[in-house]
């Protein structure tokens, strides 16, 4: 079984031209939707970033607001959503 397992097959025939064809086309597609995953990898991680970046702007903007509100840091507060600010651990929801 060890070289008949390594051995080609018996030839049957051959792709046509068109064949040929459709499967270099396919081919083609397929590394070009591979090279656009990556592409949109690339983009994600740009976006992630981003989004840590706003999410760092947001807790520099309520640092400042807590320290003009007089709230020490490591206080409990929290912010309605109409922007009222009260000290605390929140509304009980539910």
């Amino acid at each position: 079984m060890g070289d008949e397992a390594t051995a080609p097959g018996e030839e049957v025939g051959e792709l046509s031209v068109g064949e040929m064809r459709a499967i270099e086309v396919l081919r083609q597609n397929s590394d070009t939707c591979v090279h656009e995953i990556g592409l949109l990898e690339v983009r994600k991680a740009r976006m992630m970033s981003n989004i840590q970046d706003l999410e760092a702007k947001a807790q520099q903007v309520l640092q400042a607001a807590a320290k003009r509100l007089n709230i020490t840091p490591g206080d409990p507060w929290y912010v309605t959503p109409d922007g009222k600010v009260h000290r605390g651990t929140g509304p009980v929801n539910g």
